[in-house]
């Protein structure tokens, strides 16, 4: 299990290769009154492939990215040609699809924010869409990344394990914000995401859907 959060921009992560239920940390985590956040990214693996689990291997993982925080989690399986993705100023600590892929991500994303087109408009929403479209193609992809300002999920192009969203009202009166996961809860609202969507969620509004 993991949970990552932000205090500002700077990002926050516990986790441990325990179930959730047998976790001290999440035991904590669950009764810390100073534990909040803008931002929240929580993972609780069920794993499919590879060997038993790590603490390098766990979710969420973080990079820092030219003054930015970085934070990803990913549900699925890619398949063994993931290899292949170009590494360049990152390398995956553990041995998963998933940190190899999000070291991959970050290198390409980093010679976008060179060329001055960090994740912060419409422009650069596609193409991150096109980079999680081709990645998919390799094997099963739902996902969450974060730069520590903004929340991008996206979904299994072939719905693998389904991604939902619900408008919640916030910690503090008036404000309102987005719950994303695999399952809806019991409670009314939920919406699922469309196969191969990615939405872009800032200050709990919708900036951007590739649909």
């Amino acid at each position: 299990m993991g949970l990552a959060w932000y205090s500002g921009r700077s990002l926050a992560i516990v986790k441990e290769p325990v179930q959730w239920q047998a976790s001290e940390h999440a035991r904590f985590l669950q009764t810390y009154a100073g534990l909040r956040s803008h931002l929240f990214i929580a993972h609780v693996r069920e794993k499919t492939v590879g060997a038993e689990p790590t603490h390098a291997d766990t979710h969420p993982f973080g990079r820092e990215l030219l003054g930015r925080d970085y934070c990803f989690a990913h549900n699925g399986t890619l398949a063994g040609v993931f290899e292949q993705l170009r590494l360049g100023r990152y390398r995956p600590i553990g041995m998963t699809d998933s940190e190899h892929f999000f070291c991959h991500l970050l290198d390409a994303l980093g010679d976008l924010d060179a060329a001055g087109a960090s994740l912060a408009t419409p422009e650069s929403w596609r193409w991150l869409h096109a980079q999680l479209m081709a990645a998919n193609k390799m094997g099963q992809l739902n996902c969450a990344l974060s730069d520590g300002d903004r929340l991008f999920c996206y979904h299994d192009v072939a719905g693998h394990k389904g991604l939902h969203r619900c408008r919640v009202p916030g910690v503090d009166v008036g404000n309102m914000g987005y719950v994303v996961a695999t399952r809806p809860a019991a409670d009314p609202g939920w919406e699922a995401f469309r196969p191969g969507e990615l939405i872009a969620f800032d200050a709990g509004e919708i900036l951007f859907s590739s649909r």
